[in-house]
């Protein structure tokens, strides 16, 4: 029987907020001496408007070593709705999970909140929310990693999307990830990609 090492490589696309339409895409990444990848991808609207024409990341590989051999893997389109947000109403600190807000109408148990770091974007993070006391605060099942500031103009978007996917690269040279979003109408959003690598050995 195998084992296997891990090896995690971090964010291959940062926190990056899309203004529409934009495509944001990560560098290609050696995969040749792979067995399989984890990737996890978020996305979020932080606009309220009509995501009429929705962004969606392509996860693609590479049967080469040159442009000529790339292929979409697999296709995941972010939802098509209206963004909705709200102020924090008080200064959180790192590790609290109760987020104070005024207004949770939008905020659902089981749903993931982004919570906007408008001041530094790469300290905002995706959460999945626990609880909701309705029109006073949502609870958070994992404690914040960074401080959130009312004071900071700090924001929770509501209805915030986070996939994971397992990618067989046994017979793959490269991977990439684009997030494409185009169209005549669509909502500004973030995004960021996580990846971690598996490889076997006997």
């Amino acid at each position: 029987m195998a084992d296997w090492t891990k090896t995690a490589s971090g964010l291959i696309v940062p926190i990056t907020a899309v203004a529409h339409p934009d495509t944001v895409p990560c560098n290609d990444i050696d995969v040749s001496s792979d067995d399989a990848v984890q990737l996890h991808l978020y996305h979020v609207l932080i606009e309220e408007a009509a995501n009429t024409n929705p962004g969606y990341f392509a996860i693609q590989g590479n049967v080469g070593a040159d442009d000529l051999g790339w292929a979409d893997l697999m296709i995941l389109q972010a939802p098509v709705f209206t963004g909705v947000t709200e102020a924090l109403t008080a200064d959180e600190p790192q590790g609290e999970i109760t987020i104070a807000m005024a207004n949770t109408t939008g905020f659902v148990a089981g749903d993931w909140v982004f919570l906007y770091d408008v001041s530094t974007i790469a300290n905002s993070e995706w959460h999945l929310i626990e609880n909701v006391v309705t029109n006073t605060s949502i609870t958070i099942w994992d404690p914040l990693l960074v401080a959130k500031e009312n004071s900071g103009g700090d924001t929770a978007w509501a209805t915030a999307d986070v996939w994971s996917v397992l990618v067989d690269v046994h017979a793959l040279q490269m991977i990439r990830v684009l997030f494409i979003h185009s169209g005549a109408a669509g909502a500004n959003c973030v995004v960021a990609v996580r990846m971690s690598k598996a490889t076997a050995f006997a």
